[in-house]
């Protein structure tokens, strides 16, 4: 089994291996965990802006009950616009995390599985 190790540590030390490991590393998590969370709060306060560009409409008369009865509305266009922009933002943040999250669960196994045989 020498020869087992020798070559984990071989590719262990390797540009390849060493890339990976600082790719997914609990730092660069907690970096894109960050990223998403301050993205949310910027979504949540632009849907907020068109919740109030909506209660503006129904005190100057709109007596809408659907969410397209306002889109006319100068105070919900702009900010419906943004929040669909920053929703797709949101959604594109979450689907680089699930991938950061793939990667890393996939060196990982694949760095258990090399440590038991070296370890046989």
């Amino acid at each position: 089994m020498p020869k087992e190790a020798e070559k984990f540590e071989k590719d262990f030390r390797a540009a390849a291996t060493q890339k990976k490991i600082k790719a997914t590393t609990v730092a660069e998590g907690q970096k894109l965990k960050k990223l998403m969370t301050n993205w949310l709060e910027t979504t949540w306060k632009i849907e907020d802006m068109v919740s109030d560009g909506v209660q503006k409409a129904r005190i100057a008369g709109n007596s809408g009950s659907k969410a397209a009865d306002f889109v006319s509305e100068t105070g919900v266009t702009k900010p419906l616009k943004e929040w669909y922009a920053a929703v797709k933002k949101h959604h594109k943040n979450v689907d680089g995390f699930q991938a950061f999250c793939n990667d890393a669960q996939e060196f990982h196994d694949e760095l258990d599985k090399r440590i038991k045989a070296v370890e046989k």
